[in-house]
């Protein structure tokens, strides 16, 4: 009897001690956590900014459709401008970190601000470009029904060749607009407690 005893509270401390760690873990990022995390990315369009090719900081990244790339900062990032984003959309995983997901296949330019309004980051994005072993197919679609008839395709061909699947108008819809729910509830949420919640 003193062995089952024992191995219960010994099961019991192990919970209390496991849950009251997690505890602590989400009250410091709580408290850790600011307003100035919160980095929406929104149109050229949207936001009133003029992108002026002349402030063009780095040089053109070229982006294959099937692959994120990670763009370090040397400055916190503010606010980020996305000329179309129909190409592209970009997600803050910190204030010096972003991630640039590519969408359809195009060019688009993107500028980064930091809290003064000052330019960190201003370059062009070219979704699809020409790379080794990607091959892009484009059709001439003017005499199909529409939606029968899919305009470009891409293919990436180390040994055979395997289709990478691009968004369809459908998609993006269904994408713009959870990516816009998101937008409102994590505004609403900062809204409401002055902080954001961080999982």
């Amino acid at each position: 009897m003193p062995k089952l005893f024992i191995i219960s509270l010994l099961v019991c401390a192990s919970i209390w001690i496991s849950t009251a760690g997690k505890a602590a873990a989400q009250e410091t990022i709580n408290q850790n956590a600011s307003v100035s995390d919160v980095i929406v990315a929104t149109s050229a369009q949207d936001s009133g900014y003029t992108i002026n090719p002349d402030e063009i900081t780095h040089p053109a990244i070229k982006m294959t459709p099937d692959a994120s790339v990670i763009i370090p900062l040397d400055r916190e990032a503010a606010s980020i401008i996305i000329g179309n984003p129909n190409h592209l959309s970009i997600l803050a995983d910190s204030s010096k970190r972003l991630v640039l997901v590519p969408k359809l296949p195009g060019a688009t330019e993107f500028t980064i601000l930091d809290k003064d309004g000052k330019v960190i980051m201003q370059r062009h994005a070219i979704i699809a470009s020409p790379k080794q072993q990607y091959v892009r197919v484009r059709r001439a679609c003017a005499s199909v029904e529409k939606g029968e008839c899919e305009e470009t395709s891409v293919f990436y061909c180390p040994d055979t060749c395997h289709k990478v699947i691009l968004p369809t108008g459908e998609e993006k819809e269904q994408k713009a607009m959870l990516d816009n729910k998101a937008i409102q509830n994590q505004s609403a949420a900062i809204d409401e407690t002055g902080e954001t919640d961080v999982e």
